[in-house]
């Protein structure tokens, strides 16, 4: 299943009044938020963002050594995360307001002079407002975050449930030091598609597969510039503008033709000065993964055993899979008999840009979760029969 979670580390002091029973205070502090997110067993982690928090705090002591301790705190979570490949960065930064009121049972053992506490409890956080702002590759776009449990509409959920596990001082002047670990409970990502499996593409492992079958026999639909490698096959430290590109960079013109290795992994990075933009970039890297199955599928490779031993070596920096609660084996079985003919490559919104609220960021289209609904359920090809424009073609 999809799942994200946020977990944060908070230091924190403490100053409550000097009542015997029950004390009220104020506190304020400092935290560091990561995130988690999951996807049919394979995990991604972020790092850690800065956040501040401050808010009333009561202890109410209820026998000897133990107290209740409820407050009421303003807190900022959020997480930051980056990729980078081959003249390539992403990071994506999010941070969100909370209004959280965590409920700690504290444990206070006997201490001559300096009071040591522990304590436990839950956490609920309630989302006030958050932002997103992301950079691909020097491109920025920055939006307010959607609370809500809708999967069209919302980026996240309102509500943040959590455990929190704390330790700390306090001095005689009811001065304290806290430091809170806070593990994210809720499961964040709207809506509630689930996924069977996953297998994660890695396309630097693409040349590899690539360089060992030769290369492949490509289609150029659309008249194609690269950023990455000028037209004399020099590949360039840094990314050529839109503009440089189309004087300068490796030219694909429509047509069908070899490529060696290299330019069919290129020919399948580019976005720019594309109609359709990623969608365009989308499609050309369906069609080099037939046009590779299509390769290796091929007499001349399964008869040659130096391209197979080559082949070996490759395919395993090509993928990460997890099969979910079926065994690998039985994935090989199912598809065994698959040819590249037998492949339908789909276009993930229909093949259009569509933009959320603000006009900054993509979001899917309510036929977009049809067709993962369609997938779970196995019924792929009902959606297509609605759906034939999301089919993509090979040129």
């Amino acid at each position: 299943m999809r799942k994200m979670s946020i977990t944060t580390l908070l230091v924190a002091i403490v100053f409550t009044t000097a009542a015997q029973k029950t004390r009220i205070g104020i506190s304020a502090g400092i935290n560091s938020a990561s995130m988690v997110a999951h996807a049919g067993g394979v995990s991604v982690h972020t790092d850690g963002r800065i956040g501040i928090m401050f808010g009333l705090t009561g202890d109410v002591q209820v026998a000897e050594r133990f107290s209740v301790q409820p407050a009421l705190n303003f807190v900022q979570k959020g997480y930051k995360y980056k990729e980078t490949d081959v003249n390539y960065v992403y990071t994506d930064e999010i941070r969100v307001n909370y209004l959280e009121v965590p409920i700690n049972v504290i444990f206070r053992p006997q201490s001559p002079k300096v009071q040591f506490f522990l304590g436990a409890g839950p956490s609920f956080a309630f989302a006030l407002s958050g932002t997103e702002k992301e950079n691909d590759n020097g491109t920025i776009d920055e939006w307010d975050l959607s609370f809500g449990s809708d999967e069209n509409d919302d980026d996240m959920r309102a509500v943040d449930v959590g455990l929190n596990f704390l330790a700390g001082i306090e001095l005689p002047n009811r001065l304290s030091f806290v430091v809170n670990y806070n593990l994210g409970l809720s499961n964040l990502v709207p809506g509630g598609l689930t996924f069977n499996g996953v297998a994660i593409i890695n396309f630097d492992g693409f040349l590899d597969v690539l360089e060992a079958i030769g290369g492949v026999h490509m289609c150029v639909d659309v008249d194609t510039h690269s950023i990455h490698y000028t037209d004399d096959g020099v590949k360039q430290a840094n990314d050529l503008s839109d503009y440089d590109s189309l004087k300068r960079g490796k030219h694909y013109p429509v047509g069908c033709y070899d490529m060696q290795a290299w330019e069919a992994l290129d020919y399948s990075r580019q976005r720019h000065n594309l109609p359709n933009g990623d969608y365009d970039r989308q499609r050309h890297q369906q069609q080099l993964i037939k046009a590779i199955i299509k390769k290796v599928a091929s007499k001349d490779t399964l008869t040659n055993f130096g391209t197979i031993n080559k082949l070996q070596k490759a395919a395993g920096d090509l993928l990460t899979i997890d099969p979910g609660p079926n065994r690998i084996e039985d994935w090989v079985l199912t598809l065994q008999s698959l040819r590249p003919d037998d492949l339908v490559m789909i276009r993930t919104n229909g093949g259009k840009y569509s933009p959320n609220g603000n006009g900054s960021n993509e979001t899917l289209v309510p036929e977009s979760i049809d067709l993962l609904k369609a997938v779970q359920q196995d019924k792929v090809f009902d959606f297509l029969s609605v759906h034939p424009d999301w089919i993509a073609t090979d040129q």
